[in-house]
Formats: structure tokens, sequence, C-alpha cells
């Protein structure tokens, strides 16, 4: 499995994630206008352009999904609200 780095970001930034630059690019959760400790990162180096599966099972594991469920979030079938339901499923965010 790949997923481009452009494709990555612009679905978090969709679905209640906030972009923080630092020396990477840290996407935070935000619910209810409220910072969570939910968020990944990603790499700005050119090599990091395609995100392979090592990279997205990492980041899967970052925002407490499946990398199948990562996949769903990038491409769509899951929005923002259905993630966070699914996290409150889990008990992660109440």
């Amino acid at each position: 499995m790949q997923l481009e780095r452009k494709q990555i970001e612009k679905s978090l930034s969709q679905k209640g994630f906030q972009l923080e630059e630092r020396d990477h690019r840290f996407y935070f959760l935000y619910v209810d206008g409220q910072k969570t400790g939910i968020y990944t990162y990603v790499s700005t180096a050119p090599k990091y352009k395609t995100l392979q599966s090592p990279l997205i099972s990492q980041m899967a594991k970052e925002l407490r999904i499946t990398r199948a469920e990562f996949a769903d979030l990038v491409q769509c079938p899951m929005d923002g609200p259905m993630y966070i339901a699914k996290l409150r499923q889990l008990g992660i965010l109440v």
C-alpha cells in the first residue's frame, strides 16, 4: 500500500486536524475547538512524497486506528465525524 503525502495532508486538514509546522508537519486533532492528544506527522523531505506501508502503519498507529481504517480516512469513505465516533467508541475520546 502507498499513499501520496499531499492526499494525506489534505484529507487530515478536512477532517478536524490542524497543522503545526515544526521540523516536520504535525497534524493535531481538534474536537469542539479543543486540541486533543491525537496527532501524527509527516516529513517534508522530497523522498517522502509517496508514503509506503511502514510509514502508513506508523501513522495509523499514532491516530489509533488500523492501517485499513487510515486508508479509509485518507481516501474519504471515513469522514471526520465517523473518525471521532470511532475514537469515542474505543474510549480514546470522551
